[in-house]
């Protein structure tokens, strides 16, 4: 086997023979699987799937050692039947804990009639470690994400330590949890004394506060992502999450054991790098510097304008209908100005009246200008009312009348998404207050 555990990525495919369990023993404070109870599989990920093919079909707990008749009442079917599962690969090199997974076919397991017939699983959530991991406790998380390397563009020398540069930023929050974040550019050195080879390298970088769950280190990660996506304005997605990768916690406890892993997590939103376009108008972090800390902290831990973000990504990266654009982009402006009011601090209800404040909020600045250079001029009042009614239209059925044709609604709708991009610039880099 050529690599190493935290070697790999979610890209990566891979096909590695195992030693199964169900459970672990533990010895002298190691955690292993049990030779006796232990059964041979395989595990192979094509693409985004992940496959396990064991030579057995698990009972659930509660019926193992009785006599029974193998039907789906007494089957595991899903992870929620039983607890973690586990694998070793045959050179002892990477252990696997196995946390979701389903059944993939119903057949497999309504026509089984004799015990230790295969069975085959798709694993949607698993780690990669040099041991197994005796608790799921998270407090360092180091993350890649695409594109973002050469977005920041930190400048360093390769085989020069000196040079090693990095972003570091103190008491950021999310979801009212405290952490430290930094970007680092580095180098690995590869080779022997008389050849010396130097892979760049970049890492983002949490140290948490307090012990998390991993599930709000991919809640994170997914923010992270979606921060860095407004400015890449390119589709872009999570490569690699390690965790604890800092073994040495404190010094009372110099030697703990190790709780080091690389977290494969099948849900995670991979694009296609070879065909994931340009950067546009490139808008990189040496154009934002000055604003770049506050812009991250602000988006991290203000909820209205994550989901702001996030309906702009979903209609960026989605194939659907033109009338899924037009509600799911609507109803982000309806929902974010829920709370706007009039000069007189009557609260704002109608639509439109919110669109057009939406719009105004795009301040005059040469940065999010930069983004989006319109080839023709639009009437932003007609733009207004023709997605509005539009809107209205799709989800009430009303004002038929007013719906336009579908080439002008694409062409208004295209205009509306670069404003809208502009107006999420402008309120990461120029926040009002």
């Amino acid at each position: 086997m050529n690599k190493k555990y935290n070697d790999y990525t979610m890209r990566d495919e891979f096909d590695i023979t195992v030693d199964f369990s169900t459970n672990l023993i533990e010895k002298k404070g190691r955690f292993g699987i049990d030779p006796e109870k232990s059964t041979t599989g395989r595990i192979s990920k094509q693409g985004n799937t992940t496959i396990l093919q064991i030579a057995t079909i698990p009972v659930k707990d509660e019926n193992k050692g009785n006599d029974l008749i193998f039907n789906d009442d007494n089957l595991v079917l899903t992870d929620k039947d039983t607890c973690n599962w586990y694998a070793r690969s045959i050179d002892g090199s990477i252990c696997f804990t196995i946390r979701r997974f389903y059944c993939q076919e119903e057949r497999v397991v309504s026509e089984v009639v004799f015990p230790g017939k295969m069975s085959t699983w798709v694993l949607t959530d698993y780690s990669m470690a040099a041991e197994f991991i005796p608790n799921d406790r998270i407090y360092t998380a180091d993350i890649a994400i695409d594109k973002v390397p050469s977005w920041f563009a930190l400048p360093v020398k390769l085989g020069d330590e000196s040079s090693l540069k990095s972003v570091d930023i103190t008491n950021v929050t999310y979801n009212n949890v405290a952490f430290n974040i930094s970007f680092v550019s580095s180098f690995l050195t590869v080779g022997t004394a008389s050849y010396l080879m130097y892979k760049s390298l970049f890492d983002i970088r949490i140290n948490l506060c307090q012990d998390q769950e991993r599930s709000y280190i991919y809640q994170l990660s997914s923010a992270l992502r979606n921060f860095f996506q407004v400015f890449i304005d390119s589709n872009i997605g999570i490569s690699k999450i390690l965790l604890n990768m800092d073994a040495v916690r404190t010094p009372e406890n110099p030697n703990p054991t190790c709780t080091r892993e690389n977290w494969i997590v099948a849900k995670n939103y991979l694009p296609n790098l070879t065909d994931n376009g340009q950067m546009i108008g490139e808008l990189n972090y040496n154009e934002i510097e000055d604003h770049f800390e506050k812009a991250l902290k602000l988006f991290l831990r203000c909820d209205d304008l994550q989901d702001l973000v996030d309906k702009y990504l979903l209609v960026s990266k989605s194939s659907m209908p033109i009338s899924t654009q037009v509600i799911t982009l609507t109803s982000a402006v309806d929902g974010y100005c829920r709370n706007f009011v009039f000069s007189n601090n009557t609260r704002m209800k109608n639509l439109k009246k919110k669109m057009k404040r939406f719009l105004e909020l795009g301040s005059n600045n040469s940065i999010s200008k930069k983004v989006h250079q319109p080839t023709a001029a639009i009437d932003e009042q007609k733009m207004i009312d023709l997605l509005c009614d539009s809107r209205d239209y799709y989800v009430h059925k009303d004002k038929e009348q007013k719906l336009p044709d579908e080439d002008t609604l694409i062409r208004y709708l295209s205009a509306f998404r670069q404003k809208y991009h502009q107006i999420l610039l402008s309120l990461l880099l120029f926040p009002k207050n």
